[in-house]
């Protein structure tokens, strides 16, 4: 998605916003080198889109790292109930 600014008109207000991503703080010029957004990108979108979770998703090399925001961090060919994460 980018953080270019249809990035965030199209996450606007989402519940959950599922979003690639390839690398950590510290990362962005090795990841965007590559067209990928970093985790912090990712979160920048999320926050400034009023999204409401944020899911990271990629086949990390490090654990995603993440400061602040409602973020889930799926594990690996695992699901998430949507609909429960929303009726909290």
């Amino acid at each position: 998605m980018g953080t270019t600014r249809w990035g965030y008109r199209l996450a606007g207000n989402c519940d959950v916003l599922i979003h690639e991503t390839g690398g950590n703080p510290g990362m962005e010029a090795e990841a965007h080198g590559v067209g990928h957004s970093t985790t912090r990108d990712a979160l920048s979108i999320a926050q400034r889109a009023g999204v409401k979770y944020l899911v990271p998703i990629h086949y990390y090399i490090e654990n995603p790292v993440l400061e602040g925001g409602r973020v889930i961090i799926p594990l690996e060919c695992s699901t998430i109930d949507i609909g429960k994460l929303l009726s909290r």
